[in-house]
């Protein structure tokens, strides 16, 4: 109810425009009415700052309960750890969290055959906090999506960090 107002004040200058459907059901969405608004918008908040909207962002959306939210999550953690390590300012923390987002959002793309976005997903997740698993679910979406000599190179790898940390997945 508080925020009403100033949503209204918003869309009568024309600074956002309501979404037809919100990726999350039942709630209502928004964007910036132009890109050079979203920017300048995006310039007042510090990377620091954002980072921490971001994370803000992703517990409330984990806190909706939804399936559909799983991807946004993984989204804006991710975005979270992109900004602290562009500040040199790398968060362990926000690392992990990022990490098992997107490794859940990785596995859920790979049971419904979106084998490109599993990929993406799984090798960003590993990248973060790598993983013989993640490593070995990025490459078996590899197969599915017929990346065949990625998928030499990658089980050899896998196999050998399996190996060295003991992990039989």
């Amino acid at each position: 109810a508080e925020v009403e107002p100033a949503l209204e004040v918003l869309r009568a200058r024309e600074l956002i425009v309501d979404e037809e459907r919100s990726v999350l059901a039942g709630d209502r969405a928004f964007r910036f009415g132009h890109g050079l608004i979203r920017d300048v918008a995006y310039g007042t908040v510090t990377k620091s700052e954002r980072a921490d909207l971001h994370r803000a962002f992703a517990a409330w959306v984990a806190g909706r309960g939804s399936d559909d939210a799983i991807a946004i999550r993984a989204y804006h953690l991710d975005r979270a750890a992109t900004l602290l390590a562009e500040l040199d300012a790398r968060d362990a923390s926000v690392d992990a969290e990022a990490a098992a987002a997107l490794e859940e959002a990785g596995e859920r793309a790979l049971r419904a055959s979106g084998f490109s976005a599993a990929r993406r997903l799984l090798l960003r997740a590993d990248t973060l906090e790598p993983s013989a698993r993640r490593r070995y679910l990025a490459a078996s979406a590899a197969v599915e999506a017929a990346e065949l000599g990625a998928v030499a190179a990658e089980m050899a790898s896998v196999l050998e960090q399996a190996r060295a940390s003991g992990d039989d997945f």
